[in-house]
């Protein structure tokens, strides 16, 4: 007795360009298309959106008056010319509220 198994041979591609399969591969392709047409609008269009208003916002914190550069860096350079000047020994500076002459006046006692 010799039985045999018969299995039907399998073809991939009518498998893939059946109907319902054609729907399914369609239906991906739509999901997949469409996720990255959300996440494009939102990271081209939607971000820049709220990045400008926040630019808006932060803009009107601003002070409304405009710094003169010239101004300020003259104020810098001023400022690091004081704290580079070097500091003098007042030890040998003379005493500018000291007496000029060394004779100084005695108290006499009387009885």
């Amino acid at each position: 007795m010799n039985l045999k198994l018969k299995l039907p041979k399998l073809n991939i591609i009518s498998i893939f360009l059946s109907y319902k399969s054609m729907m399914a591969l369609i239906l991906i392709i739509i999901f997949i298309v469409m996720g990255f047409l959300i996440w494009f609008l939102y990271s081209n269009i939607y971000q820049t959106i709220t990045h400008s208003k926040k630019i808006v916002i932060l803009k009107a914190e601003i002070s409304p008056y405009s710094v003169n550069v010239d101004n300020f860096n003259q104020v810098l350079e001023k400022i690091e010319n004081k704290k580079s000047q070097t500091i003098n020994e007042w030890s040998s500076e003379e005493n500018p509220f000291g007496f000029v002459s060394t004779n100084r006046p005695t108290i006499v006692e009387i009885d």
